[in-house]
C-alpha cells in the first residue's frame, strides 16, 4: 500500500475509543523477580491504600516462588511454595515444579510468545504464559477473599519493568487474561503500569520531611533539611527515579508542570537487579567445586539448594561496608552428601584451600564445622561491586544528558533500592551532581503507586517514546529520494516501486501527549486488491528510512482485508496508532466501506498475526 496525495483523515482523531470500565476498587500486583505482592483500595477512597494482612511476615511482599503438582496443578506461592518444597524428599522434590525468579525469562529474546519455554528447578519446561497465569490467579483469589468481591468489581494493574520490549508487557496481559482477571472483550479492566512511573506517584504522595531520607557517605540516612522550601525542592524540581529491584533497574526522568507528571527523558535501565548477586554467588561455588557438581546439587537435591541459596540471599541483605564483617551461608546435609557421592573424591575443605590460595589480601573462604560456608567482607564486595558498578555507570552517563541537566533529587525504590552499599557507592560517585534520597519503605513504592495509577491512568501526562514506530510502505520509485534502494514492478505492470518504505508515525525521545492518535492513509498498489499486509516496526534509532535499516526489529503486523474499492478500483485505509499510554495501540479501517462497518485490528506483538473484527461506528 501506499499514501494518497490527502494523506491523513482529521475525523480520525476520535477513531479509538477510550471507555473505562466500572469499578468498586483498584488491586494492583507487583510481580517481581524476587518478591511479589498486592495492595489496593477503595475507588471512594482511592488514597487510602491497604496491604494484606494474611502473609505471615506482615509485609506486602512474599517469595516469588511457584509450585506446581506432578500434575502440573496449582499447589502454593510464595513461603507456603518455600516451606512444602522443602519437607518433599529427595525423589518426590525431582517430580514436582518448583518455579523461582522466573520473571526475567520475559525480559530478552526477540521470540518470545505464549509458549516461551521455562524451566523449573528441576528442568521440566512449562510455557511462559501457564506459569505467570498460576502466579497471577493465586493473587486474584487472594485479592477477591480480602476485598470480599468478585473480579468483575475490581480494576487489576499489573506492574511491569518500563524497559521490558511491547511482547512482554501483551504477553503480561494474555497471562492475566488466563487468570481470569478480566477477558479480552473487557481489556481496560486490566491496566500495565511502568515500574518507576508507579515509584513516581508514590514519591509525589509521599517524599516529604517526614519521610524522605538522604543516603550519606557513611551509609547512613539523615533526616532531611525540615524546611518549606526543601519540601518544595524535593516535590517541584525534575527528578529521577530509579528503581532497584530483584531482577532489573528502571530509570525514568520527570517534572511537574501545572500539576501534571511529565516525562523528560525515555526510560532506560537494564538487567542489573539483585538476582545477579545470587547469580555472582553460584558462579563462585562454581569456580570452587566445579560447574558439573553444582548442577548435580540443584537436580539431585532441590530443595537443600533452595534453602542454601536463601541462607545466601538473608546475608546479602545485610551486607553492609564494614570492611570486618563476616559472612556465613548454611550448607544442608543433602548438599554435602551430594559432594561426597558425586564428587572426585577430594574433601570440600581442600576444594576451597586450594581456591583460596588465589584470593588476594583480606579475601577469605573457609568451612566451619563442616556446615556453613564463611566468608570475609572483601569476598562479598566481589559479589556485589560488579552489579553496582553498572548501576553507576549506567545513571552518571544518563546524568550527562542535555534533558536532565536541571535534575538534583535521585529518588532511589525496590527492594535493592534498601542495599546500604549500592547507596554508598551512588552517593559516593554522584553526590556532586545529585542528591540520593531513600523515601519510606521504598520496597513498596511501585506498588503503592501502581494503585493511585489504577484510580489515575492519566497521571503521567507526557511521554517520551522509547522508540520510533512506524510501518513499512511501497512508494512509486523516485530516483533522486530513492537512491541506492532496491526497486521492482508488480507482474504486468509499467511502473516501477521501491518497497520496505518506513513511514515514521512517531520518533525516539519524542515528547507523546496521553491519548495521542497518529493516523496515516494508505491506497492499495494495485485494483481490485482486497487484503492489505502492513509491518509495524520499531527502533531505537530515532531517523530510519527503510524497515530493512540495520536496528530496526518487526514487532508486529496488520492484516486488513478490504470490503469495498473506489470507482479506480483501489482500496483506501486509514491506520492509527494510539500512543501516551503504558500500551500501544494500533487500528485500521477500510475508508472506501459503503457501510458503517470498520475494521478494527490490534498488533500482536509476538504472534505477528492479526484476526480482524469488523466493528459498527458512525463517523
Amino acid at each position: 500500500v501506499r499514501p494518497p496525495p490527502n494523506q491523513v483523515d482529521r475525523r480520525m482523531a476520535g477513531f479509538i475509543e477510550d471507555l473505562e470500565p466500572d469499578y468498586d476498587a483498584v488491586v494492583a500486583i507487583d510481580f517481581g523477580t524476587a518478591n511479589s505482592g498486592y495492595m489496593f483500595s477503595l475507588k471512594k477512597y482511592p488514597t487510602k491504600v491497604k496491604r494484606p494482612t494474611s502473609y505471615e511476615r506482615q509485609e506486602a511482599k512474599i517469595p516469588t516462588v511457584l509450585l506446581l503438582t506432578p500434575e502440573r496443578r496449582f499447589h502454593s506461592f510464595g513461603d507456603d511454595a518455600r516451606r512444602h518444597h522443602a519437607q518433599l524428599d529427595e525423589e518426590d522434590a525431582q517430580e514436582w515444579l518448583y518455579f523461582e525468579k522466573f520473571k526475567m525469562e520475559l525480559h530478552s529474546g526477540k521470540n518470545l510468545g505464549c509458549e516461551t519455554p521455562i524451566k523449573a528447578l528441576n528442568e521440566k519446561i512449562m510455557s511462559a504464559k501457564d506459569v505467570f497465569a498460576h502466579a497471577l490467579r493465586y493473587f486474584k483469589g487472594e485479592a477477591e477473599k480480602a476485598l470480599r468481591m468478585k473480579s468483575q468489581n475490581i480494576k487489576w494493574v499489573l506492574t511491569v519493568p518500563a524497559i521490558w520490549t511491547n511482547r512482554a508487557k501483551q504477553l503480561t496481559r494474555y497471562a492475566a487474561y488466563e487468570a481470569g482477571l478480566a477477558t479480552e472483550d473487557e481489556p481496560k479492566r486490566i491496566i500495565i503500569a511502568l515500574e518507576p512511573e508507579a515509584a513516581s506517584l508514590y514519591v509525589r504522595k509521599t517524599a516529604t520531611i517526614k519521610t524522605a531520607t538522604v543516603a550519606t557517605h557513611s551509609t547512613g540516612l539523615e533526616q532531611t533539611d525540615p524546611t518549606p522550601r526543601h519540601i518544595r525542592h524535593l516535590s517541584r524540581a525534575p527528578y529521577l527515579i530509579t528503581d532497584c529491584g530483584g531482577g532489573t533497574v528502571d530509570c525514568v526522568a520527570h517534572e511537574i508542570a501545572d500539576g501534571l507528571v511529565t516525562e523528560i527523558h525515555r526510560p532506560s535501565g537494564g538487567p542489573w537487579g539483585s538476582a545477579c548477586i545470587d547469580e555472582n554467588f553460584e558462579k563462585l561455588l562454581g569456580k570452587i567445586f566445579g560447574d558439573d557438581m553444582i548442577r548435580e546439587m540443584k537436580l539431585s537435591a532441590p530443595s537443600d539448594w533452595n534453602a542454601m541459596m536463601r541462607s545466601f540471599e538473608l546475608q546479602k541483605m545485610e551486607a553492609t561496608t564494614n570492611e570486618e564483617k563476616i559472612y556465613y551461608v548454611e550448607i544442608p546435609e543433602g548438599l554435602k552428601r551430594v559432594y561426597g557421592e558425586f564428587g572426585d573424591g577430594d574433601t570440600m575443605d581442600n576444594k576451597l584451600n586450594d581456591y583460596s590460595e588465589n584470593l588476594e589480601a583480606g579475601e577469605r573462604i573457609t568451612l566451619r564445622r563442616g556446615r556453613r560456608l564463611s566468608f570475609t567482607a572483601p569476598v562479598m564486595r566481589k559479589l556485589i561491586d560488579p552489579v553496582v558498578e553498572m548501576i553507576v555507570d549506567h545513571l552518571g552517563n544518563l546524568l550527562k544528558r542535555r534533558e536532565l541537566r536541571r535534575v538534583e533529587n535521585l529518588f532511589l525504590v525496590g527492594g535493592f533500592g534498601n542495599s546500604a552499599i549500592l547507596q554508598d557507592r551512588l552517593t559516593r560517585a554522584l553526590s556532586s551532581r545529585v542528591r540520593v534520597v531513600i523515601p519510606r519503605e521504598p520496597s513498596v513504592a511501585v506498588l503503592f503507586g501502581a494503585v493511585l495509577f489504577g484510580h489515575n491512568t492519566r497521571a503521567i501526562a507526557v511521554r517520551s517514546s522509547a522508540f520510533t514506530y512506524g510501518v513499512s510502505k511501497v512508494e512509486i520509485f523516485n530516483p533522486m529520494k530513492h537512491y541506492g534502494a532496491a526497486r521492482r514492478s508488480p507482474e504486468g505492470a509499467h511502473t516501477q516501486y521501491c518497497y520496505d518504505v518506513f513511514d515514521t508515525f512517531v520518533r525516539a525521545n519524542e515528547a507523546v501527549g496521553v491519548d495521542r492518535v497518529v493516523t496515516r492513509r494508505y491506497r492499495t498498489c494495485e485494483p481490485g486488491q482486497l487484503r492489505v499486509s502492513l509491518g509495524v516496526f520499531q527502533s531505537r534509532r530515532e531517523n530510519v528510512s527503510y524497515a530493512t535499516d540495520e536496528e530496526v526489529e518487526k514487532c508486529g503486523q496488520l492484516e486488513i482485508k478490504l470490503r469495498s474499492r473506489r470507482s479506480d478500483g483501489h482500496g483506501l485505509v486509514d491506520v492509527s496508532m494510539k500512543f501516551g499510554l503504558t500500551e500501544i495501540e494500533v487500528t485500521a479501517r477500510d475508508c472506501n466501506a459503503l457501510t458503517e462497518d470498520r475494521a478494527r485490528c490490534k498488533v500482536e506483538f509476538f504472534k505477528m498475526k492479526i484476526a480482524v473484527v469488523y466493528l459498527s461506528a458512525v463517523w
